[in-house]
């Protein structure tokens, strides 16, 4: 999986997918990234399957770049780490913006919740891999991150040197 997501890079180009990017010129706008490392990063993302290719103009060809159900499923993830990146570095140039809930209009945070039982565990009560130590396995045996559908602002900020 790193070799896949662990360049910086290819999440901010993921998560600028995910919150409406998908013409080049528009990635461009939002990330401090050179022509040629989008490229790359464009390129495999689509290799990959993160990204569909579509063209949308054929002379020149432009193409733009659609968001995939792989893709989409990182979503809780850049949640995460967003929220971890708001909480633990306050130094960023830009402040990073709110996470808002469209619906309801109020701030939220990702959350880690038992998919059977509808509640926040205990830190204590996870293991590495999800399943209760205290317990051991069970309807309860796994967990994962609900978290609101969207951001209504987006990030404006570049990776670290």
């Amino acid at each position: 999986m790193l070799g896949l997501l662990g360049d910086e890079w290819t999440l901010l180009v993921v998560q600028q997918a995910l919150l409406g990017a998908t013409r080049f010129a528009e990635f461009k706008v939002r990330l401090p990234i050179s022509n040629s490392v989008l490229t790359r990063r464009l390129q495999s993302l689509t290799r990959d399957g993160l990204l569909d290719r579509r063209v949308y103009q054929t002379n020149p060809t432009r193409s733009e770049y659609l968001v995939t159900p792989r893709s989409r499923s990182l979503w809780p993830v850049l949640l995460s780490i967003w929220e971890w990146e708001r909480h633990w570095v306050p130094d960023h140039a830009e402040r990073l913006p709110d996470m808002r809930h469209e619906v309801c209009g109020a701030d939220f945070t990702p959350l880690l919740v038992c998919r059977f039982a509808a509640r926040r565990p205990a830190t204590k009560t996870l293991s590495h891999s999800g399943v209760r130590a205290d317990r051991g396995r069970g309807p309860c045996r796994r967990s994962r991150h609900v978290a609101a559908p969207r951001v209504t602002s987006r990030p404006a900020y570049s990776p670290r040197p």
